[in-house]
């Protein structure tokens, strides 16, 4: 379930990086390579982009194209259990990841930025039986994903309808747009 909610929580952040992220990169996908980094890296230092924390999430097409760079290739992650490409401290960006499931709008293929850039905040719910004043028909248990630090309230009731012992998982959050100029789209021609 952490997977389901961590991809939901990625996905709807990836649908908001199109048009409203205006500085952009544009380079046909096949033919994306070191230069391309360095060129999009120059960008964001150009426009004052903050060094620290800066990451890339690419499209499978960029993943793929970006195995064919030696340069590119010496900074690859060999030592992750995951199927999805994942490049390390790459000219300032300490986490490139390959997102099959990118949702770039307008020809976005690659999408790179300071943590600023992108806001996404969770919490868990308050315990409604000390909100309503009274007891709640089930249990509340906090549960923590060990990797990402994701917490979710894990609900155990009993369904009034089949009074079969059901659990949901509950988590509250969203997502937006945060600092629009510390980012820079990889665009498509």
């Amino acid at each position: 379930m952490s997977v389901s909610l961590g991809r939901y929580l990625t996905d709807t952040l990836s649908a908001l990086w199109g048009d409203t992220y205006t500085a952009e990169t544009v380079k046909a996908t096949s033919a994306v390579d070191y230069s391309t980094i360095c060129s999009i890296v120059s960008a964001m230092n150009a426009a004052g982009v903050p060094d620290a924390g800066r990451f890339g999430v690419v499209s499978s097409a960029v993943a793929a194209a970006m195995r064919e760079d030696e340069i590119i290739m010496e900074h690859f992650d060999r030592n992750t259990a995951s199927g999805y490409a994942h490049w390390v401290n790459l000219e300032g960006f300490t986490d490139i990841w390959e997102y099959p499931a990118f949702a770039g709008t307008n020809n976005t293929t690659g999408f790179f930025a300071s943590k600023s850039a992108c806001v996404a905040a969770c919490r868990l719910l308050a315990d409604p039986g000390t909100l309503l004043g009274f007891g709640y028909p089930g249990t509340l248990q906090a549960v923590t994903e060990p990797e990402s630090g994701l917490s979710v309230l894990a609900n155990n009731y009993v369904d009034a309808n089949t009074l079969a012992i059901t659990t949901r998982l509950i988590l509250l959050g969203g997502v937006d747009e945060g600092q629009i100029a510390c980012a820079n789209r990889l665009c498509t021609a």
